[in-house]
């Protein structure tokens, strides 16, 4: 038995040798708290990366060409205490990359503005949101941030563009007309506002793996092909979508209505959605019967609908159902018996779907997730951790820190979740047998429990055409490394 353990120890070891290789590793002495006090920013810009990572007092510029040999380094004063929230970043070919900050209220905003190359820092405060305001989002496209703000108790909508310490350009979207719910609270801005005082929306990378417990928030915000779409299903009979050209700054309201089922209890009911590309997933269910459906949403057309009923095996999946991770461990898992179990853990808690596409299919997940106090469930921030995406065009802020597809990495592990997975042909979406094959962030998982991931920490992943890199800093060995994965 000994033997077999090892043998499949050395294969695992093994084949990560092959799928991974390590393209820096460098002396940094990072000052603070590798928990509360660092975050890192990865810049993909031409053809250069650049790495900040930010500590207790310094920002730590490492600037590479893209085959990683190291081109310039610079280490600049960091942002001020009161200014603690890395918010996004616009780089301008002539003055160089500019860092946003806020406070913890999004309400005052600091720029970093740094030229590696000329060795050189400037830092401005500047106002960008009127007090009747409330801060919802950032995203970066073409280089510049976009800055989202909802006006108080209304459905009206600003967009700020920003490149270094400047507004370039604002609009309004005045969204009155639609009822964003059917209630005494109908504006947008009721639909976001948490007991926090602050506006939360969930903003989704459509091109990168998603987990259940990122897609199952209720209003969700993705940037696709130079378009940001919002969507809502706050209520179970549709899901609500604004979509905002960022070329045009024009703005559209639709209502994809969901599927109805019939129930005595519509309190016990749960409804979500998730946005690919030009496709909506929806999904509702209770506990004796669950609805999936795809959308086009260029035209509305139905394209496919699935059932999933109490008494009933599930034909269509691909994998066993299953719970993961407990209150006392994310990573236990165990196989669920029944079509009935399984319905009533995903309505017990926040029902979601979401897609990966893996061998030229749909991976689709469908179940639910149940957060639990000390777990770190959706809500839960992940310090010291941040992403970037080819052409800096996708990358996007999260509620606490700039950090968004090494956010949807660590949501792994952060909640309880109950699902199994489908294939889906990707012409038609029709149910195709086979294995479900790893994803990039299973790689990345598998390989941090190979490293002793409690010894490392100022984490981030970033994207270069197919392939993925993680760098981390060893706080033993107070180096940082950067691995890709192909």
């Amino acid at each position: 038995m000994k033997s077999i353990i090892v043998c499949s120890f050395l294969l695992l070891i093994a084949s990560y040798a092959i799928s991974q290789e390590y393209m820096f590793s460098d002396k940094i002495d990072l000052k603070g708290s590798p928990h509360v006090k660092r975050t890192s920013l990865p810049i993909v810009y031409e053809d250069k990366v650049t790495l900040f990572l930010i500590d207790k007092k310094n920002i730590h510029c490492l600037q590479f060409h893209d085959d990683f040999k190291l081109l310039n380094t610079y280490t600049a004063v960091g942002p001020s205490k009161k200014h603690e929230l890395l918010l996004g970043y616009s780089v301008n070919s002539l003055s160089g990359y500019h860092l946003l900050f806020s406070d913890k209220k999004k309400k005052e905003f600091y720029t970093k503005s740094l030229s590696i190359d000329r060795k050189e820092e400037r830092e401005k405060e500047i106002t960008i949101l009127s007090k009747n305001e409330r801060f919802l989002e950032a995203i970066n496209h073409n280089d510049s941030l976009y800055i989202f703000a909802v006006e108080k108790f209304s459905s009206i909508l600003n967009l700020y563009i920003l490149n270094g310490d400047k507004i370039l350009k604002t609009k309004k979207f005045d969204l009155s007309e639609f009822e964003f719910e059917q209630s005494n609270y109908p504006e947008l801005f009721d639909v976001v506002y948490t007991p926090s005082r602050m506006l939360k929306i969930q903003k989704i990378e459509y091109d990168n793996p998603s987990t259940l417990s990122l897609t199952a928030e209720k209003s969700k915000m993705y940037l696709i092909d130079g378009t940001v779409y919002l969507t809502f299903d706050n209520e179970i009979s549709n899901t609500k979508m604004v979509t905002i050209n960022l070329k045009s700054l024009s703005a559209n309201v639709e209502f994809h209505e969901q599927k109805k089922i019939s129930s005595t209890d519509t309190l016990g009911i749960k409804s979500n959605s998730y946005l690919h590309k030009g496709f909506l997933l929806q999904i509702i269910g209770n506990q004796n019967k669950c609805a999936f459906q795809i959308r086009n949403v260029m035209n509305g057309q139905l394209i496919k609908e699935f059932e999933i009923k109490e008494s009933e095996q599930i034909q269509f999946k691909n994998t066993a159902l299953t719970q993961e991770g407990t209150q006392f461990s994310s990573s236990a898992k165990k196989e669920l018996q029944s079509t009935s179990q399984f319905l009533k853990k995903i309505t017990k808690g926040n029902i979601a779907v979401s897609v990966d596409f893996i061998d030229n299919n749909y991976v689709v997940t469908i179940g639910g997730i149940e957060n639990f106090s000390g777990g770190g469930g959706v809500m839960m921030s992940t310090p010291g951790a941040s992403v970037a995406t080819p052409g800096g065009s996708v990358s996007m802020a999260t509620i606490h820190h700039y950090q968004p597809t090494m956010h949807t990495y660590n949501s792994y592990k952060s909640s309880r979740s109950v699902y199994f997975k489908t294939i889906l042909d990707s012409s038609d979406f029709k149910h195709v047998k086979g294995v479900v094959q790893a994803n990039s962030f299973d790689k990345i998982n598998d390989f941090e429990k190979l490293i002793q991931r409690n010894n490392i920490n100022t984490k981030t992943i970033f994207k270069i055409k197919s392939d993925y890199l993680f760098g981390y800093y060893n706080e033993y060995e107070k180096k940082y490394f950067i691995v890709r994965f192909k």
